[in-house]
């Protein structure tokens, strides 16, 4: 049986809310320097450009007002001891979540000029769009997958992203597109929309038809890794505890820049990855469980055996998706044998086996199902995305200079708010092995394999296993709130998280839409 925690209350301290100040004014502060004296985010083509609209930007951040109430208003139900007030709180973190992600789609000027934009640009996530328009047979597709990395380059595909990332994303669009669009001859209701209210012409019908539907995927997708971060976070954390965690994973400036798209989107494989894998390791630490630990209680009743198993299936799928999920897995996996120590044995014995027999099930059917051979996908892949590295023009010196700090740059209060914290109290537990681990493989990542660009797109995934080993080691996260100041801490940690993305949200073009649109440049 799981060991209940003592109810922790908040002294009265003005740590948290000092921490969320620091963090919130200091990043702001920068920005505004470097906004007003237009210094770029970037070098070359690798460059986050500020928003030529950003005073529209600012109108429509409006509209995150309403969320913010009703996110608030979750956390601070899901803190009380009543039953039903966490019901309660469920169901308006649920709303506010299905809000966001509809705030993510309509949030950005034009949003269907811009949706559609992103979508059909070779060097965004419409490099995935454009190729599975020409997929005819997704099993022979994934089949031909690592002779096409090899022998298409650059120029032939008119960017990167489909050679320097597995195939799972332009499956996932084809399956997408294949069950979602009209039969042909047919008009579907989308079409309808875009002929009636925005005057479309029906040769356009297609195509802009195609990147709502696949825009909208990914939203849902962003939504779901939300839910399932909120999962996540249950594993070691109260329900108030789990919904901030589920914030400040989900909702930040590194995830909302590009929503929708790829990176946010693989969020959701990821989280369950780590749900399953940390969920089934758990059964022998019932220290990390949190009073009324709905997923502990289960875990003891046999329920959650395969738990393992899963996360081996995760993150096979995941990976085919994008590597990163492959390095995230390595930061949980040390971290966990970090921690057993002595006890090394039993997690491969009841951890790591599992796994492997997950990840081997996932291979063995998608071979005899689709003759689609996942490891030798995933090797290409990670080969042809080194020779791409090469050929990018730009100053490395420059990039290991500018990089990280750009990174910090779009970090939010929660996360700050939840390192700050965890000084006060600093202790070499599972929390911190988990911390450490994650930033040992994204040190990795940056000096040693180069990747210096795009960090704060890229790094969406390192997020998670980030977040979660800075709150596990607060007490405040893993109990419940019975206390009032406990509620209106959690409560005011989500209000200045989600204000700070939005106001930071308007500052940014991250994708160049905005820019490419007013100045005509369109894809050069």
């Amino acid at each position: 049986m799981a060991r209940r925690l003592t109810p922790v209350t908040v002294a009265r301290s003005r740590a948290i809310a000092g921490w969320l100040s620091i963090s919130f004014v200091v990043p702001f502060a920068l920005l505004l320097v470097l906004y007003a004296l237009s210094v770029p985010l970037g070098q070359g083509y690798f460059r986050y450009r500020y928003s030529p609209v950003r005073e529209m930007r600012s109108v429509r951040a409006l509209a995150m007002l309403p969320v913010m109430g009703m996110a608030c208003a979750g956390v601070w139900l899901l803190a009380r001891r009543a039953a039903s007030a966490r019901r309660a709180g469920a169901a308006v973190m649920v709303l506010a979540m299905i809000a966001a992600g509809v705030w993510g789609w309509l949030g950005p000027p034009e949003p269907l000029t811009q949706q559609m934009f992103n979508l059909t640009s070779p060097s965004s996530d419409g490099a995935f769009l454009l190729e599975a328009g020409k997929v005819t047979s997704l099993p022979q597709y994934l089949r031909d997958f690592p002779r096409m990395v090899g022998r298409e380059t650059p120029q032939t595909l008119s960017g990167t992203r489909v050679l320097s990332n597995p195939p799972g994303m332009t499956a996932f669009t084809y399956v997408v597109l294949a069950y979602t669009s009209p039969p042909p001859g047919q008009v579907g209701w989308i079409e309808r929309v875009l002929v009636e209210r925005e005057g479309m012409e029906p040769q356009q019908l297609s195509l802009i038809g195609a990147t709502v539907r696949l825009s909208i995927s990914l939203c849902i997708a962003w939504v779901a890794a939300g839910f399932a971060a909120y999962g996540l976070g249950r594993v070691f954390l109260s329900p108030a505890g789990a919904a901030v965690f589920a914030a400040i994973v989900t909702f930040n400036p590194c995830t909302v820049s590009f929503v929708p798209g790829k990176d946010p989107a693989q969020l959701f494989t990821i989280n369950l990855m780590l749900w399953a894998w940390l969920a089934g390791w758990k059964r022998g630490h019932p220290e990390y469980s949190a009073p009324g630990d709905i997923t502990g209680r289960a875990m003891n009743g046999g329920i959650f055996w395969m738990s393992p198993f899963l996360s081996g299936v995760m993150l096979v799928i995941g990976s085919t998706v994008g590597l990163i999920h492959i390095w995230v897995a390595v930061a949980a996996l040390a971290a966990t044998l970090w921690h057993a120590g002595p006890r090394w044995r039993s997690v491969v014995l009841h951890n790591i086996s599992p796994a492997i027999v997950g990840g081997a099930v996932v291979i063995v059917v998608a071979w005899v199902v689709l003759g689609w051979n996942i490891p030798l996908t995933l090797w290409a892949t990670a080969r042809r995305w080194s020779e791409i590295q090469k050929t990018f023009q730009m100053n490395r010196a420059v990039w290991y200079l500018i990089g990280l700090p750009i990174f910090l740059l779009f970090l939010s209060p929660g996360l700050w708010t939840l390192a700050g914290m965890n000084l006060r109290r600093a202790r070499m537990a599972f929390g911190a092995r988990l911390v450490l681990c994650t930033v040992a493989v994204m040190l990795l990542i940056y000096l040693v394999m180069g990747v210096t660009y795009e960090l704060p797109r890229l790094w969406v995934a390192f997020l998670p296993p980030l977040t979660l080993g800075l709150a596990v080691n607060w007490p405040v996260l893993r109990a419940r709130g019975e206390h009032p100041r406990v509620a209106k801490a959690l409560a005011l940690i989500v209000l200045v998280q989600v204000f700070f993305t939005t106001f930071h949200w308007t500052f940014f073009d991250a994708r160049e839409a905005e820019y490419r649109l007013t100045s005509k440049r369109f894809y050069q």
